[in-house]
């Protein structure tokens, strides 16, 4: 005859340890662990997606600034081929002869006066440069006071002076 058969024994859930522990976690950790590893994900999602949305938002930021500078540049071009235009009429313009009316022969003799007043530019380069060894009498001379010893050699060559006289 057979034995009779013993109950199956449940079988104890998993012991998880936490990292640099010695004992297994309880039941509740376990489950606290896990909660927070998924806020964590939850969390990094979040970080994610506001990620990709601003990524989006610089390369909308960028599509309009080039938008932007195209249209700049457009601008520009149109206003530098218009300039140019304007250039070449006033060069055309430049090149002509201008008359100059002389009714009056002493408005000209006038001007030929004034003229000949002023120096040419070879007469004042050809001048010597003015050099005074006198102190201008607008800016004064500083005075130092002298010193003890210098003060002292001073009057003794007063002194000398004074005998001699």
């Amino acid at each position: 005859m057979y034995p009779p058969k013993l109950a199956e024994v449940p079988q104890q859930p998993k012991l998880v340890f936490g990292p640099g522990r010695k004992r297994a976690l309880t039941g509740r950790e376990v489950a606290d662990q896990i909660e927070a590893d998924r806020a964590q994900e939850r969390r990094l999602a979040e970080i994610r997606e506001l990620q990709d949305q601003v990524q989006d938002r610089d390369l909308e930021r960028r599509r309009e600034e080039q938008e932007a500078q195209a249209a700049a540049y457009a601008t520009q071009q149109s206003l530098r081929d218009s300039l140019v235009e304007q250039e070449s009429q006033i060069d055309l313009i430049a090149f002509r002869p201008i008359e100059i009316p002389s009714d009056d022969e002493s408005s000209n003799s006038d001007n030929d006066t004034d003229s000949s007043d002023f120096p040419t530019f070879k007469e004042l380069c050809s001048q010597p440069v003015a050099t005074s060894s006198t102190p201008s009498l607008s800016r004064p001379t500083r005075t130092r006071k002298p010193t003890a010893k210098q003060a002292s050699q001073d009057r003794r060559e007063a002194e000398k002076i004074t005998i001699k006289q």
